[in-house]
């Protein structure tokens, strides 16, 4: 009887080490830090100063790529140690990042990074603009480091895309009605030489010439400005030829960079296998994507404790010590110091405010205008014009 015991026992002990050493030879790419229905634990996570979370990615390799000027380097990201960096100076042509030309925004800095690292992808690749401090970032100190800091790269990987912006503020639930837009377009203004074209307007027309494989939606939304990161599964889950060709159209289109690369920034969750509605709920999009999982949040669409638009749309040089007035202020907590500067902002939110020209495109160099001898707002041959919302 006990060498049968025994023998059951070993056996038990047997199967054990060989499930432990599955498990963690899938760890990798299999075990996640939390479940997606549950909110992160504390053994998922670190807890630095001012309660910042940073998630234990150690299994995990990123890429951070960033678009830049010459100068305009964005020395804060010296302080990313653990990320790979990928900074592409567009207006260098000795850089050793190039793009093959400086147009579309961040887009084009992005495509190139995908087309020429396609084979060589690291688990996650987070896209983002090089400001360390602005109005993008969602943040109360709209500060980029600290969302680098927090970000879960598991979640990532097993949603394939995230977009780095919880709030919904601008983007979602719906910013552009491709089909309802063009047809306006088409019936009011096209022959009018004082419009100002929008994205809208031309966006049915691009979705099907870049993704002719899907059919054009009644609605597309997203939270706003190009800042994502991805897996990169699913970046691989379109061939290396989609993305050129994606480039190609960039570098072709006659269209204004704050059109064309706004035209990718409405597209990119559904290149990576999004619905043309991508609006994750506010308060679950903090907790699973960056640990932040006891914020109030009125509503869906955000938490005015994590995030409110701010009162200028540039940053003060004394951010985030001081604030637009100069009056210093507590880093890690919503700029308005008062009723009044509340309920300004709410204004702004329920406003959606539109592009302002010279802003949109500051990371890459390019002002937003008319091309040469196109009337504003007009048209010339085989081309467009004007600037676009």
């Amino acid at each position: 009887m006990l060498p049968l015991r025994n023998t059951f026992l070993a056996v038990g002990l047997i199967s054990g080490i060989l499930w432990m050493c599955t498990s963690i030879s899938q760890h990798r790419y299999s075990i996640p830090l939390f479940n997606l229905s549950s909110s992160p634990t504390d053994k998922d996570m670190d807890v630095i100063g001012n309660n910042q979370v940073v998630f234990r990615n150690d299994t995990l390799t990123s890429t951070l790529v960033v678009p830049s000027l010459k100068a305009k380097y964005p020395a804060w990201l010296k302080q990313v140690t653990w990320m790979d960096k990928k900074i592409y100076t567009v207006d260098d042509p000795t850089s050793w990042l190039k793009v093959p030309e400086n147009k579309g925004n961040e887009a084009m800095v992005y495509l190139t990074y995908i087309i020429d690292h396609y084979d060589k992808l690291n688990d996650v690749t987070v896209f983002s603009h090089p400001d360390r401090y602005q109005w993008h970032n969602d943040d109360p100190d709209y500060d980029a480091l600290r969302i680098l800091q927090r970000l879960n790269l598991t979640y990532v990987l097993q949603e394939g895309y995230a977009n780095l912006r919880c709030a919904w503020l601008i983007g979602c639930q719906a910013e552009i009605w491709p089909r309802r837009e063009a047809e306006a377009y088409e019936k009011y203004h096209k022959n009018d030489p004082d419009y100002e074209l929008r994205t809208g307007d031309v966006f049915k027309e691009i979705w099907e010439e870049l993704i002719p494989e899907m059919p054009v939606p009644e609605t597309v939304g997203v939270a706003c400005c190009a800042q994502f990161a991805v897996s990169a599964e699913a970046i691989r889950r379109r061939p290396r030829e989609d993305y050129i060709r994606y480039r190609q159209w960039l570098l072709e289109t006659e269209d204004d960079d704050d059109i064309s690369g706004r035209i990718f920034e409405y597209l990119w969750h559904v290149i990576f296998g999004k619905t043309s509605v991508f609006c994750p709920i506010a308060g679950d999009c903090y907790c699973k994507l960056y640990g932040l999982c006891n914020l109030k949040c009125e509503d869906d669409d955000g938490c005015n404790e994590q995030y409110v638009f701010p009162k200028h749309i540039r940053m003060p040089e004394a951010w985030p010590q001081k604030d637009w007035d100069g009056k210093r202020r507590e880093p890690g907590t919503i700029w308005w110091s008062n009723e009044k500067d509340k309920q300004s902002s709410k204004k702004w939110r329920d406003m959606r405010i539109l592009w302002l020209p010279g802003y949109k495109s500051k990371h890459t160099g390019v002002q937003h205008q008319k091309r040469k001898g196109v009337p504003a707002g007009g048209k010339k041959a085989g081309g467009r014009g004007g600037r676009g919302r």
